[in-house]
């Protein structure tokens, strides 16, 4: 089931990256594989050559990242979660490489074909007055966020509240308003001479999917805090956070489709090249790099719900620096933390320490109250709060039916189980790589515990 659960995240990834990505190799906003290219050239024999060829590459190497699904699925679990992430990071550079080779090829053609584009920017400021005053309000985003937070405060009244799932359900409310900041910051398209025709585009684009989003934060807000109660009552019970973590998926590709239309509508409907801007300089496959923009974040060009930064002034650089430390760092940090390890077991005349890479227990000896060598570990269903939990090994923080709150550094495949209860604190439950091994520790832990 495990399997299964990673396998398919990672497939819905795959899939979304692909859905989102796939529309730099069509003409939309002006642009085509971040290239400005003028209206009656998109037709063009070696405009659609370059950009066909560069989409057969983005297919191929989307079904190679697709079929090695199958491979993953049998893997054991430890070796799984490494080429899970590994393959998600190897999937994109590898078409961030492709893609830019690519764009190279569109920006080559243009120059020698001498594409001829507007660097002129039409701003009509009637029509973002008029947009800004039908828009929702910023006070309206607090709607949702208050039936989020007086709902889980009136269940925890009731359940003592899953605080993980709580914080989450807040994190996953917030994105869909950083989707509407990014909607908003968005410029609007002058795609006519017309200003019914820009208003009702433009309305379309920004108004339209800023109350479908609006709508949907609210009914999602109610489905949290219904989640959260379902699951505080029952830790083990996943249905409720499985639905509500579905309905936002499917929630974020329905927003995705509908900004994709819009989007696809706009490009469809620009009467001349003069209503689109070039401004191929400032961009690349890391984004927007313009020196002249004082702004630090800038609506992507390709993806209307996202928002990318400008490495061009000292502040966008610092922002996207630690970003891609970060980024590295989360890489090799998941990777270094599902890694097998070892537990280190110190003896001290009054306690003994306990660890597992950033996870340790001071036993002392005045605390303990029993010492008990299971022949294996209780037969409960059992939750992972946070820690490792693969085939191979299980330690941190988890949480076993009808026992509560426990400390585990388990071998998995090893029956026999020492277990360590403590005054005030949580049960440990320990053992080694062999039963003889976690026999000879009990007796080690016996001797130093509980002789007097």
């Amino acid at each position: 089931m495990l399997n299964l659960i990673i396998v398919s995240s990672y497939l819905l990834i795959i899939f979304l990256n692909f859905f989102t990505s796939k529309r730099v190799f069509k003409y939309n906003n002006g642009k085509i594989l971040l290239t400005t290219i003028p209206i009656n050239n998109i037709d063009d024999v070696e405009v659609k050559e370059i950009a066909s060829r560069a989409f057969f590459h983005f297919k191929s190497v989307t079904a190679v990242a697709v079929m090695f699904s199958i491979v993953m699925y049998f893997l054991d679990d430890s070796l799984l979660m490494i080429m899970y992430i590994l393959a998600i990071y190897l999937y994109i550079v590898i078409n961030m490489i492709l893609i830019n080779k690519s764009i190279k090829e569109m920006r080559k053609l243009k120059k020698e074909k001498n594409y001829a584009t507007f660097t002129r920017k039409y701003i009509d400021l009637s029509l973002h007055n008029e947009i800004y005053k039908i828009s929702i309000g910023k006070k309206m985003w607090l709607i949702p966020l208050i039936i989020l937070s007086t709902g889980l405060l009136g269940v925890s009244f009731f359940v003592k509240l899953h605080i993980y799932l709580s914080i989450l359900t807040f994190i996953l409310l917030i994105s869909f308003l950083a989707i509407d900041i990014a909607i908003k910051k968005s410029p609007l398209k002058i795609i006519s001479d017309n200003k019914e025709k820009n208003f009702y585009f433009n309305k379309m684009k920004t108004i339209k999917i800023e109350e479908k989003i609006f709508i949907i934060a609210n009914v999602l807000s109610v489905m949290y805090v219904f989640s959260v109660y379902f699951t505080s009552i029952d830790n083990f019970n996943l249905l409720a956070f499985l639905s509500v973590m579905i309905a936002t998926l499917l929630s974020y590709l329905y927003i995705a489709i509908s900004l994709q239309k819009a989007d696809e509508m706009i490009s469809q409907n620009i009467e001349d090249d003069k209503f689109i801007q070039d401004d191929d300089e400032f961009y690349d496959i890391l984004g927007y790099k313009n020196p002249n923009d004082k702004r630090i974040l800038i609506p992507d060009p390709i993806n209307s719900s996202k928002l990318i930064i400008n490495r061009g002034n000292k502040k966008g650089k610092a922002v996207f620096t630690l970003f891609s430390a970060f980024t590295v760092f989360v890489l090799f940090f998941s990777i270094f933390a599902i890694l097998p390890s070892d537990y280190d077991i110190r003896f001290s005349e009054k306690s003994i320490k306990i660890s597992a890479k950033f996870y340790n227990d001071k036993i002392e000896k005045s605390k303990v109250e029993s010492v008990t060598l299971l022949e294996e570990f209780p037969k409960q269903r059992v939750i992972r709060t946070n820690g490792t939990g693969t085939s191979y090994q299980s330690y941190g923080n988890f949480n076993v039916q009808n026992v509560g709150d426990v400390r585990l550094y388990l071998f998995n495949k090893t029956k026999k189980v020492i277990e360590i209860k403590i005054k005030n604190q949580k049960t440990i439950y320990v053992n080694m790589k062999t039963d003889k091994e976690t026999e000879d520790l009990y007796e080690k832990i016996e001797k130093n515990l509980l002789k007097k």
